[in-house]
């Protein structure tokens, strides 16, 4: 199934033709989660690996049946505020165990989200509700005092009705920030606001805070898209209409001038999420399809064993590595154990085709270990398997320049830049670290006026994508060396 998403995008992209897709019936889905501990090498006696994880449950536009955790859970617990389902291990690893494998299955259907709201019958939620005080208090990450009530009574001047309050907040993000893949260093709503830039989950951050002053229950929404990756939104909350989403970050990529797409992107970008109109606005009170959410809220408080002090965790994304504190302890393994988790969609995999995909996803971290065997093998998989994007050709660059065939990883750069994509992270992976490591590739090959030519594209842009600009400044004074 992703091989065919990826290939229709492709196919927009490539001739500018965008394929109608019926969204207003329901989309059933299948799927799984993988958390995997690799690189296995010492196990101590009292070794054991604690692991929370969130797992996707009936919610708003979906419904969800749950099955196969694997292996059998040691809790399922439900977090008191906002009602997520937290599947909680504890496993001992056995010496010899090179690998420990997690896995829940599941299986849904998904539809479009629409709200037709009146504005003339809207009204405040009742400040003397649980949900009025839950989701308007301060908190980490949604700092609601200071600048960010400032900012928020300047943005909505003398308007009252909080669903037009909303609305203001909504426009004057889309016009006034800055989208940055990967986010900031500083989390927080007060931060965001400060620098004007961010991720997804910055804006959602920046939103909630700023409807929150102004007494408008907000909270945070996470999800996992069809064809890959999380991503986080809004909600907001009014009477009698309930909760209403509200994208900002999705919105304004559906801008022209604030974002790295052209049009024939954004037609792409649209098909594959399943948003239902041209207009970014739509995304203030509707919601696209092709997503499922994961967890509601953050901080979220997990009850502890033994009547121990609860762990609240800022985000869980779903778990594991991916959540802030991460919501893993591992104990009496080496300490350059690999970890990490991902989503399957449409397809069942077996623990060699999940240990592959690992292996790609966590590049980085197999890198630093020296395993780049095992990177070029993911790579090899993915490419017969799935779409071969840019992700798949950036890791056989780094490959093979870790193994010094520099024409082919020079080849692989090369075809990274050109490939089609609609992910903002991907395309500034292309569009500047590409450059950056064809610049290293020159700098090997000896061709240092051609090295430095990468480099100053780089500087170009002008865009500082995870140190992209202090690395190419780097290797412009003094060429790279292996």
């Amino acid at each position: 199934m992703r091989t065919i998403i990826m290939a229709l995008a492709a196919l927009i992209l490539s001739t500018g033709f965008v394929l109608a897709e019926d969204l207003s019936k329901p989309r059933a889905f299948q799927g799984s989660y993988w958390y995997i501990i690799d690189h296995v090498v010492d196990v101590a006696p009292d070794a054991e690996v604690t692991l929370l994880l969130v797992v996707p449950d009936d919610f708003g536009q979906q419904t969800i049946s749950l099955s196969n955790i694997v292996p059998s859970p040691d809790r399922v617990v439900t977090d008191p505020d906002h009602g997520n389902k937290i599947v909680i291990w504890k496993v001992k690893p056995q010496p010899g165990e090179e690998q420990i494998f997690f896995r829940f299955d599941f299986t849904g259907r998904a539809h479009i989200r629409k709200t037709d709201v009146d504005p003339e019958l809207v009204e405040a939620t009742d400040r003397k509700s649980d949900l009025w005080r839950t989701y308007t208090r301060n908190e980490t990450w949604i700092e609601t005092g200071g600048a960010v009530a400032a900012k928020a009574a300047a943005i909505v001047g003398d308007r009252t009705n909080p669903y037009f309050q909303a609305r203001a907040i909504f426009d004057w993000m889309i016009e006034s920030l800055e989208f940055v893949p990967g986010g900031t260093d500083d989390r927080g709503a007060a931060k965001t606001l400060a620098t004007l830039k961010g991720d997804c989950g910055q804006y959602s951050h920046l939103f909630i805070a700023l409807c929150r002053s102004l007494g408008i229950p907000a909270r945070t929404i996470t999800n996992v898209w069809f064809d890959g990756g999380v991503h986080c939104y809004a909600e907001f909350h009014v009477e009698p209409y309930g909760w209403i989403p509200a994208d900002v970050s999705a919105a304004q990529a559906l801008v022209p001038g604030h974002t790295l797409f052209d049009q024939t992107d954004r037609k792409a970008f649209r098909l594959l999420r399943g948003i239902g109109s041209e207009d970014p606005f739509w995304l203030f009170g509707n919601l696209y399809r092709n997503q499922m959410t994961l967890t509601v809220g953050n901080n979220i408080e997990i009850p502890a064993l033994g009547g121990r002090v609860p762990a609240v965790y800022t985000a869980m994304r779903p778990g594991g590595a991916d959540a802030s504190p991460e919501a893993i302890v591992i104990k009496g393994l080496n300490d350059d154990v690999i970890h990490g988790g991902f989503f399957v969609f449409d397809r069942k995999i077996d623990q060699e085709q999940a240990l592959q995909i690992i292996h790609q996803k966590l590049a980085n971290q197999f890198f630093s270990a020296g395993l780049v065997d095992a990177v070029e093998d993911g790579c090899f998989m993915a490419q017969q398997e799935f779409s071969d994007g840019v992700m798949t050709w950036m890791n056989l660059g780094r490959v093979n320049l870790h193994k010094k065939n520099y024409s082919r990883a020079e080849a692989c750069f090369l075809r990274a830049i050109n490939e089609a994509t609609v992910s903002r992270s991907e395309k500034l992976e292309s569009m500047i670290w590409a450059h950056n490591y064809l610049g290293n590739c020159y700098d090997l090959m000896g061709r240092r006026e051609r090295a430095l030519a990468e480099y100053q594209v780089v500087l170009n842009m002008g865009i500082d994508y995870r140190g992209s600009l202090a690395y190419a400044v780097q290797y412009l004074a003094k060429p790279f060396e292996d």
